[in-house]
């Protein structure tokens, strides 16, 4: 997806993050044509594991967040979630840590909650999900 997209936009591209679960970019190596080539714009990070987040991820967000703010009024901003991997945008709110987050949502999952209730209280706990439509599922 990030890679068809840096060939479609171009040189207009300034800047990018794809964030992956652990062991990803090797397989950059077997299939070179899915990935943008190493001199891209993009920056690849590997983080969280199975789809789930973990201190990378948060760190990983903090880094694209403080980017963001730094955008100005003309800028536009693109933001590609991929299902099953977009957890690992993950930043908690200062009032609770990555393990109690998971713990919550871990605890809702096995109670049967329906995805619409895990998705609300994911974005409660969330300092970037359900702020902004495109980062909500």
């Amino acid at each position: 997806m990030s890679s068809a997209f840096e060939r479609i936009v171009g040189k207009q591209l300034r800047k990018g993050w794809v964030v992956v679960p652990r062991k990803s970019i090797f397989m950059m190596w077997s299939f070179p044509e899915a990935f943008p080539p190493l001199n891209s714009r993009i920056s690849y990070v590997e983080a969280g594991t199975d789809g789930h987040a973990d201190e990378k991820s948060v760190l990983a967000t903090r880094r694209i967040v403080n980017y963001c703010k730094r955008l100005k009024k003309r800028d536009l901003l693109i933001v590609m979630l991929s299902q099953g991997i977009d957890d690992l945008l993950c930043l908690p709110r200062d009032t609770i840590t990555l393990r109690d987050k998971l713990r919550v949502l871990n605890r809702l999952r096995a109670a049967k909650a329906t995805p619409e209730e895990i998705n609300t209280v994911r974005n409660k706990l969330s300092a970037i999900r359900g702020i902004y439509p495109s980062l909500s599922r």
